[in-house]
């Protein structure tokens, strides 16, 4: 696994990291075989390639928009080069700033296009006015700049005071969105700067002469004439009817309150990024060797939908991180959120293990599973599992997720020695050696590494696996004594079994556990954690 350190460019480091790879493949054995097995980085290059190509249809529909707006071409390009120039200045002081162009600021440029276009509209209607009304081009271009100078400062003031106050605030939001708050308010000011400059120099050389009109912008006046009409009939009936239409406006601003605090609420919406990811949880005596049979059935089965194109796998022993890579969005008919109850269903049909598949978050957030509630307690261990795990069954039993579960579990098997003192004493034996040899039959220490064909192996003195497997295997250890004789361990000690957490965390310096859960999908992670939260209470009391 490779991560990148903070500040660095994914895209770049995943560039590096391919060919770097490529330089390695020469050097391999013929039967070694290196692939990538997920970049997470192609959903980077597939969403910025998409919104690059909306950047351009943007582009494009604005000017189709501007032109049959003004109804003609040497008009409309006054606002459509403000808007390219417009862009320039933003990114310029992007530069400046040290932002990139990353997904959130090629978003706040698309939305940029819009905005950058309507103050050098106004500036062009004003001065074509008073074009029309009969004054000479440089005349009216003087004279309406002059009109609206305040205007579009306040316009441009306004518009950046909205975006600019996101890009300070604190925590996830303030780091998500200080690029694209501060873009768009750039993108914004520059607009302002172009309108009142560079716009009005542009009219007096580009708008058409009074009484010039050509054939194509005769016809778009007359549409637009015909739109007015309707409008103005229109405008006519609503002021006969202004008391119910501003009764209606009250209604629906006061109903926007109770429609906000009801609506669902997440940090993100889950997008198709062509992967799912798995947790594996097994048995947590569970070797390597079964940890990996359960994680290749895993991949056979996963491998089995029409939407697979590979499975991949981390396994350690008693657990394991993989997932399923899916084709191209064009070669499939189902997205990753329509696959996901049934690769949670293929994955908990392995008797072996516990599954927790997940759908990769578009955002980074604070943990990796949808939803997760951390409870401390200065309660034992042995009272806080008996919690977790009361909590777990009761949120798998809500219908708001796929999987439930906590990482305080008393299930780990351990065996504990009870040493006599007095009968290791009397069997002249050092209790310190005792303990020594027992280290290093059951321990499994890290002693040094020798290299054989060419590679690296630990040396870890401890008894075969098969021989620490049952207590009774135990008890049948001989301990050499100072009198060179082998005493049974079942001589001077009993053994007996014991259950212990798999972990134990601590929390602002109190005990505490994890809950953490996939929601269902349709379900938003603020109704997950909401119901969490409840069933936290009414357990913990």
């Amino acid at each position: 696994s490779v991560w990148p350190l903070p500040g660095s460019n994914e895209i770049d480091v995943a560039n590096g990291l391919i060919a770097g790879l490529e330089r390695l493949r020469p050097s391999l054995p013929d039967h070694i075989e290196m692939e990538l097995a997920f970049d997470a980085t192609k959903f980077m290059r597939d969403a910025l390639r998409e919104i690059s190509r909306t950047l351009a249809e943007t582009i494009f529909i604005v000017g189709v928009v501007v032109f049959l707006f003004l109804g003609s071409i040497r008009t409309a390009i006054v606002p459509l080069v403000a808007m390219p120039v417009s862009l320039v200045g933003a990114m310029m002081l992007m530069l400046l700033l040290g932002f990139s162009l990353n997904l959130l600021t090629i978003l706040a440029i698309v939305l940029a296009v819009g905005l950058v276009v309507d103050d050098a509209i106004v500036v062009v209607e004003n001065i074509q006015r008073h074009v029309q009304e009969g004054m000479d081009r440089k005349s009216a271009a003087l004279r309406g700049a002059r009109e609206l100078v305040g205007p579009i400062i306040a316009m441009t003031i306004t518009l950046a005071v909205v975006y600019a106050p996101i890009g300070f605030q604190g925590g996830l939001t303030g780091m998500l969105f200080r690029e694209f708050a501060f873009t768009l308010a750039a993108a914004v000011v520059v607009s302002g700067v172009v309108a009142i400059t560079l716009s009005p120099v542009m009219s007096a050389m580009m708008i058409d002469r009074a009484g010039k009109e050509g054939l194509l912008t005769r016809w778009v006046n007359r549409r637009f004439e015909s739109v007015r009409r309707v409008y103005a009939r229109l405008l006519g009936g609503a002021l006969k009817l202004r008391w119910s239409i501003a009764a209606c406006t009250v209604i629906i601003a006061v109903c926007s309150a109770p429609l906000y605090m009801f609506s669902g609420k997440e940090l993100a919406p889950v997008e198709d990024q062509s992967a799912i990811a798995v947790f594996m949880s097994a048995a947590p005596n569970a070797t390597l060797k079964s940890t990996t049979h359960w994680a290749q059935e895993l991949a056979d089965k996963l491998q089995g939908l029409p939407e697979a194109e590979y499975m991949w796998a981390l396994v350690t022993p008693g657990t394991g991180f993989g997932g399923v890579v899916t084709k191209d969005f064009n070669e499939r008919s189902r997205s990753t959120t329509a696959m996901y109850p049934e690769v949670f269903g293929l994955a908990s049909q392995i008797p072996g293990i516990q599954p927790f598949p997940i759908l990769l978050p578009p955002l980074p957030g604070a943990g990796q599973y949808d939803v997760e509630l951390v409870i401390k307690s200065d309660d034992p261990p042995a009272r806080l599992a008996e919690q977790a795990s009361r909590i777990a069954h009761k949120a798998s039993e809500a219908g708001l997720f796929m999987f439930v579960d906590t990482d305080l579990k008393l299930d780990l098997p351990q065996a504990r020695v009870n040493v006599d003192r007095e009968k290791v004493a009397d069997l002249g034996m050092d209790l310190a050696v005792v303990a020594q040899e027992l280290g290093v039959l059951l321990g499994g220490g890290y002693v040094n590494r020798f290299n054989y064909f060419n590679r690296s192996y630990q040396v870890i003195p401890q008894l075969a696996e098969e021989e620490r497997q049952s207590l009774s295997a135990l008890t049948d250890l001989k301990i050499r004594s100072p009198a060179g004789n082998l005493i049974p361990v079942a001589n001077f000690a009993t053994i007996e079994p014991v259950t212990a957490p798999r972990t134990l965390t601590r929390f602002q310096q109190q005990s505490s556990f994890r809950v953490f859960a996939g929601v269902v999908p349709g379900v938003t992670k603020e109704a997950g954690l909401n119901q969490l939260e409840t069933i936290a209470r009414e357990v913990m009391g």
